[in-house]
């Protein structure tokens, strides 16, 4: 089974697309981005990504993350979360497809999206370079959300 959504890291920038993040990224139908304010520069490099690809970019207005009550840090960011995934649930319900998100650093050590999106399988998660990075988030790409486990395929992709 092709994923429905690909994790796609880029480390710094755009240079640092893998061969296989970029495949991943042709082979989707539109990338999903969170709007965070009007100036926002993170979504500038997106776009451009995407220009580059060839690629839809589909914008989402973050949901409001409720800063009132310092105490309940840890439930503020949960509801915050949660919001996000109804969000991009619905853009994704909506257009059908394969959706991807381009995430900045690495997908397993930086940006919330794997929590976001990891009850939404299949996912495919692609690291920004081998080494460690690959090591640390390929077995993400097979996680099955609800089973407590991965599935039985080779977490490294085939080329």
């Amino acid at each position: 089974m092709r994923p429905h959504v690909h994790v796609v890291g880029f480390g710094t920038g755009p240079q640092h697309l893998t061969r296989e993040a970029v495949r991943a990224l042709q082979d989707s139908d539109y990338v999903l981005a969170v709007r965070k304010h009007d100036d926002d520069d993170l979504l500038r490099v997106r776009r451009a990504i995407c220009a580059e690809i060839g690629l839809e970019l589909v914008e989402v207005r973050d949901p409001e993350r409720d800063r009132d009550d310092p105490s309940d840090y840890p439930g503020a960011v949960r509801d915050w979360h949660a919001q996000r995934v109804q969000v991009f649930a619905d853009v994704v319900a909506e257009r059908g497809g394969r959706a991807a998100f381009l995430v900045w650093g690495d997908p397993s050590l930086y940006d919330s999206t794997l929590r976001v999106v990891g009850a939404w399988p299949p996912i495919r998660v692609l690291p920004v370079s081998a080494g460690t990075w690959s090591l640390a988030s390929a077995p993400r790409s097979c996680w099955q959300p609800g089973t407590g486990s991965c599935c039985t395929r080779s977490v490294f992709p085939s080329t």
